[in-house]
């Protein structure tokens, strides 16, 4: 065990290692090696976000599951979501820690912030947030008109996405809105 807690002052631990001494903490019931691997991991990846990003989806599981700290288990789980935007692991990890709080009033603040960021420079990846909080709004919020709205504003950025004409027709199908429906199918079927 002492040779595990020396991996920690080792400058060059990767995040395998930290995955492999948070699973022998756990396994053993070592909290304190837990928390030492927390705060090393941290200061270890400052400099490269892949890294970094995984890392701290591990913390927020960390956190959440063993430390009983949801809050800082949401913050770990949005910030290794922001760290990549693409990542839908890394979504997926904070959608869970938010439902696991019951709340998901943070997450959609750090979705609309990353949205604010990123539509005008990159809005594939603005459209790609839009369709994951659509997704939210639609499967965890049960808020079928927050998920239309949401799949509007995917198609204002990229009116071809497959993905969000197919999620807004879904929407559209179960509403009484025939004329938007059809409108959408046409605009579906133009794609084909």
């Amino acid at each position: 065990v002492e040779a595990l807690y020396g991996l920690l002052e080792n400058k060059d631990v990767r995040a395998d290692v930290f995955r492999f001494l948070v699973k022998f903490a756990r396994d053993g019931g070592d909290d304190e090696l837990l928390e030492r691997s927390e705060r090393r991991a941290l200061e270890s990846f400052a400099d490269d976000d892949f890294e970094r990003g995984a890392v701290l989806s591990d913390l927020a599981r960390l956190n959440r599951d063993v430390f009983k700290r949801d809050a800082e288990a949401a913050d770990f789980a949005a910030r290794a979501w922001r760290l990549d935007l693409t990542s839908d692991e890394a979504f997926d990890t904070a959608v869970d820690i938010a439902r696991g709080l019951g709340s998901f009033e943070a997450l959609l603040g750090e979705i609309d912030d990353a949205i604010a960021t990123t539509s005008e420079d990159q809005p594939e990846i603005a459209v790609g947030i839009l369709i994951q909080k659509a997704l939210l709004h639609f499967a965890e919020l049960e808020d079928p008109e927050g998920a239309g709205a949401t799949y509007e504003a995917a198609l204002s950025l990229d009116p071809e996405h497959e993905g969000a004409l197919d999620g807004l027709i879904e929407i559209l199908r179960d509403g009484d809105d025939a004329e938007r429906l059809i409108h959408r199918l046409k605009a579906r079927l133009a794609l084909t």
